[in-house]
């Protein structure tokens, strides 16, 4: 319950384990998937800028324009390992932007180049 402020949590546990979590998990194999799924796409160019601390890539995907006169927009995705929810809303946002055949995503990706940035730690 979340009442004045404050998120309470009741559960009688039934084994020695327990995990709790204030929001749907975002595995690293879903991760993987949307990777792929976007780089499927023709409006999508992926790069490796590094690595991890675990030795995972730290990938840029890049969308629209890439000439020096674009304007940049950078979209940074779960930076921390907690912010799932981030990359929630970057699934979405790859989908609508990887779709060659919304003609909205068309328009404006022929004016500024998209640059995302996703990770996980």
């Amino acid at each position: 319950s979340y009442n004045d402020g404050v998120l309470r949590i009741e559960h009688t546990a039934t084994t020695d384990r327990l995990a709790l979590a204030t929001f749907a998990a975002y595995p690293i194999t879903r991760h993987q998937a949307l990777i792929a799924c976007a780089v499927a796409s023709p409006r999508v160019r992926r790069e490796v800028l590094g690595r991890t601390h675990d030795g995972r890539p730290m990938e840029l995907l890049r969308l629209g324009r890439d000439d020096a006169e674009a304007p940049r927009v950078w979209i940074f995705a779960r930076q921390h390992p907690g912010e799932v929810m981030a990359e929630w809303f970057m699934e979405g946002l790859l989908a609508r932007l990887a779709d060659p055949e919304d003609e909205a995503v068309t328009r404006q990706l022929a004016s500024p180049a998209f640059w995302m940035f996703t990770t996980t730690l």
